[in-house]
């Protein structure tokens, strides 16, 4: 079974057991995290409609909270003696899958 969430403006394939690393939620090391899955997948049928997802949830752990990779932006105009440099670490979550139901 497996299911898609969407946090952060992003969407994660998540089965259980995952480990997953989103951008970062206000939630302690040790507490559980519930998501409304956008789909869920059971091997047999695939349900994406807001009906069928009313009861869905997937449900995970926060294991802990780190600093992404740094990522450099580089502006540049040419002609006009003109660069700059810029750095940014996104503050992330490690999550894991503890349970997908529907």
């Amino acid at each position: 079974m497996y299911a898609v969430i969407k946090t952060g403006g992003k969407q994660y394939l998540v089965r259980e057991n995952d480990k997953i690393f989103i951008e970062k939620i206000d939630k302690a090391v040790g507490e559980s995290v519930e998501f409304t899955p956008i789909m869920v997948n059971d091997g047999t049928k695939m349900i994406s409609d807001s009906k069928g997802l009313e009861n869905a949830k997937v449900v995970c752990k926060v294991k802990e909270h780190f600093r992404g990779k740094k990522v450099k932006v580089y502006y540049f105009r040419r002609r006009k003696d003109s660069d700059k440099t810029i750095g940014h670490r996104q503050n992330m979550v490690t999550l894991v899958v503890e349970s997908i139901t529907k």
